[in-house]
C-alpha cells in the first residue's frame, strides 16, 4: 500500500524492514543501507578506533658469528691398554682423517 502524497517528499523503502517511508524519516546507515530512524543500527565507537602500528625491533647489537664447522678426526688408540692416548692435559689426542 502506498503512502499518501506529501508535497516535496519522496517515498523510500527501508532496507531493513521493507516498509515505505518518507525521505525525511530515513537515514543512511554506516554500512550504506537506507533505514528508518527508529530502526537504525549505529556504528559502535570502538569500531572507529585505530590501533597504533607495531614498531619493528631494533637490529641486534652483536650479530651472531658465522657458523664454523670442524672436520671429523680419529682418536689415537693405545693398543696395549685398549684406551685412548692422552696428552699432558688428560685430553684425547686426535689425528686428522
Amino acid at each position: 500500500m502506498s503512502k499518501p502524497y506529501r508535497l516535496g517528499r519522496h517515498t523510500v523503502t527501508c532496507h531493513q524492514t521493507g516498509f515505505e517511508m518518507y525521505d525525511d524519516e530515513v537515514i543512511r546507515q554506516w554500512d550504506g543501507l537506507v533505514v528508518g530512524r527508529k530502526y537504525a543500527d549505529y556504528q559502535h565507537p570502538q569500531e572507529l578506533r585505530r590501533s597504533r602500528p607495531e614498531r619493528s625491533p631494533p637490529p641486534p647489537l652483536n650479530p651472531e658469528p658465522p657458523d664454523t664447522f670442524v672436520q671429523f678426526a680419529n682418536l689415537l688408540l693405545d693398543e696395549e691398554n685398549n684406551d685412548f692416548l692422552m696428552d699432558e692435559f688428560n685430553a684425547p689426542i686426535y689425528v686428522e682423517a
